[in-house]
Formats: C-alpha cells, structure tokens, sequence
C-alpha cells in the first residue's frame, strides 16, 4: 500500500509539474545604481581581501581568499602571481608583506549590461620589504579600471587595467598622506 500511495505521488507530481512553476528573482538585477561612496567601498573591501590573501602561506589558503574577491581569468592570473612570488622569497629572493591598503579614489566610469561595472581606482598599498637582510618600507601608488561584477550574490573583481604605477613613494609612507 505504501508503494502505491509513493507511486501515485509521483504521478501526480509529474502531472502538476508544468503548473507549479516558482520564479525567484535575482536580487542583484534591476537594483539602483551604486552611489560614489558605495562604490568605493565596495572598492576598498575588494583590494584589501585581494592584499590580506597574501598574508597566507598555504598556497590552497592564498586561492581560497583570491577567489572570495576575485573571479574568471583574472583569479588565475593572480594566483600564478603569487605562487611565482612565492617561488622567489623560497629561493632567498625578496619578501613583501603589505600592511595597509587605502583607497585614495573609486569613480563608476561605465554599467555594464550584467549589474557590474567599470571603475576609475587610485589606491596605495604600503608595507615592508626583506630581502639581502635587512627590512624598508615601501609605499606604491596604482591607477587602475576595475571591472567588478556580481557573481553568486557576491561582488567581485573580474577585470584589471593598469594605467599607473608609482614604485616606492616616499611622501606615502604614513597613512593618510596623499
């Protein structure tokens, strides 16, 4: 009787499926434009998630973290990046360890179709560098476009342009200079 009852379910299932249908809508679609703050924010976030991944030796770790803000072609990209990075401190090469990140501008340029969009980003990253035995500070300044989508209910970086690049910047050693 049970096996009945279950077949006669199924049947029934399969009769009603055309009619119960159930639409969930994406939440991310149709939303407002993001403001300038929002956007740099969301900015902001992303870079330092992207930075702090480096904190992490574990070469599985450092992918994990890249991918919670980076996506397609460019969280390979990066990874490859790092790992070779790492490949050189292992070979005495240099250690850079970055200790702060800070958003000097973040500017929507272009929406794109899919929710995303492309940003105008200036930011600094500084921290410290080991290498021939001894340690000193370095601050670098970087322009980029930023292509950040949202993907599975997240933001996340899937495109980067260099535009700029200041190596060693002395008058941006102490947060908050500019």
């Amino acid at each position: 009787k049970p096996m009945m009852l279950s077949a006669a379910m199924f049947v029934f299932g399969l009769v009603c499926l055309p009619f119960g249908r159930a639409t969930v809508s994406n939440p991310l679609e149709n939303m407002e434009p993001l403001s300038r703050s929002e956007v740099e924010q969301l900015l902001n976030d992303l870079l330092h998630n992207t930075y702090r991944a480096f904190d992490r030796r574990d070469e599985s770790l450092v992918y994990d973290r890249l991918a919670a803000s980076i996506s397609g072609e460019l969280l390979s990209d990066v990874y490859v990046q790092v790992r070779t990075s790492m490949e050189l401190e292992n070979q005495g090469g240099a250690r850079v360890k970055v200790n702060d990140v800070e958003l000097i501008s973040g500017a929507a340029v272009e929406r794109l179709e899919n929710g995303g969009l492309v940003a105008r980003c200036n930011w600094i990253a500084r921290g410290s560098v080991g290498h021939w035995g001894h340690i000193h500070q370095q601050a670098n300044e970087y322009s980029a476009l930023i292509t950040i989508q949202p993907l599975d209910g997240h933001w996340k970086i899937s495109g980067l342009d260099l535009t700029d690049e200041q190596r060693s910047v002395p008058d941006l050693l102490a947060p908050g200079k500019q």
